[in-house]
């Protein structure tokens, strides 16, 4: 069999690298990092595991990725700028399971990069190549539309199995701010927007200085360190230019609603393997796998982008919901929701963000 070539050893690229060297391909994959998660930096960040996305993370066994290191999340509260707050509880499953990232032995870079058949790697660290180089595109971001700042607290005292979502266009305009915990000690604060015009760190600095329960949560903690980033969300009319398969964050192939992107990098990655395997579009493999989750979630940024505070608050419908019962467009805004001309706004944003601007 001969070689392929990945651009970045990012989830995506390490996922497309571990089913392409366990079926026999030769990868050679560039990464600018000095190590595996090292150019990233610590944070943590957030797979579903309620909905469509149930048991996604047993379904990578198959695939013979198993990640055993995650801490799995039964309620979710969401607070509306007045401190109303709704609960979504688990109905027999965790609703989330939050991952370390970055370059510790427990992160979700290191448990993928360890499913590689190391036999048929060859990885060059600390090298920098044109992202149109590879066959697999896996370099993160080639664009940018949503951007994000937060902080790690360690030496708190939380309640491990518990997420906070706060919508307040005060502190995160036209995004939103979320607190989840890595076990009891470590928790991660960040702020979420696509507007780039905001000085979102300020913002947050404020947010933290003012919510009661944040500061709550907080309390003696022993370390505190900073991280920031940018992303790219995205349902590109291709995914495959020139012979190039982008895969994970590269593509855009991240929620647009409410951030989750570590799926999409997964699935994409071993997709373009799939592709690669078989001889499958690449296209067709991930329309038909999460496409219309993609869609979909593009059609709720649009609403939530439009929302004032008020109308955040006509978000939270109920004090206490099952996740069998929760309903992410309640009745309240059905009116708002139908205004919304979907078709044009995604046409005009595939054209802003299209990835044959990179050519």
């Amino acid at each position: 069999m001969g070689q392929i070539t990945i651009v970045g050893a990012s989830l995506s690229g390490l996922s497309a690298a571990s089913w392409l060297s366990n079926n026999g391909f030769r990868v050679k994959v560039f990464e600018r990092g000095s190590g595996i998660g090292h150019f990233r930096g610590q944070d943590f960040q957030v797979i579903r595991n309620y909905g469509a996305d149930k048991g996604f993370c047993d379904s990578l066994k198959d695939y013979k990725i198993d990640i055993k290191h995650k801490q799995p999340i039964n309620k979710i509260i969401k607070y509306a700028p007045s401190g109303r707050t709704m609960e979504v509880v688990a109905n027999g499953n965790p609703l989330f399971f939050v991952i370390k990232r970055g370059k510790s032995p427990l992160s979700l870079d290191s448990q993928i990069f360890n499913s590689i058949n190391k036999n048929n790697l060859d990885l060059e660290l600390n090298k920098t190549v044109n992202v149109l180089s590879g066959d697999i595109v896996a370099t993160g971001p080639v664009l940018r539309n949503v951007f994000g700042v937060g902080y790690v607290f360690e030496g708190v005292d939380v309640n491990p199995e518990e997420i906070h979502l706060f919508m307040d266009n005060k502190y995160a305009p036209n995004g939103y701010i979320y607190v989840a915990p890595f076990g009891k000690d470590t928790l991660c604060i960040a702020a979420v927007s696509f507007d780039a015009t905001f000085e979102l760190k300020m913002l947050l600095d404020r947010f933290l200085e003012k919510n009661e329960v944040v500061q709550e949560l907080i309390t003696n903690y022993s370390k505190k360190e900073t991280f920031s980033g940018y992303g790219y969300c995205n349902y590109p009319e291709t995914a495959e230019i020139d012979g190039k398969l982008f895969v994970g964050a590269a593509a855009g192939f991240v929620e647009a609603a409410r951030g989750f992107g570590v799926k999409y990098a997964i699935l994409s990655g071993l997709l373009a393997a799939e592709s690669i395997l078989t001889g499958k579009s690449y296209d067709s493999l991930w329309k038909g796998s999460f496409g219309n989750e993609l869609k979909d979630s593009l059609y709720r940024h649009f609403l939530l982008s439009e929302l004032t505070d008020s109308q955040y608050e006509r978000l939270l419908s109920e004090e206490k919901v099952s996740v069998k019962e929760y309903k992410k467009i309640p009745s309240g805004l059905a009116d708002l929701y139908k205004s919304i001309r979907f078709s044009q706004e995604l046409k005009n944003w595939q054209n802003q963000y299209s990835l044959h601007k990179l050519f």
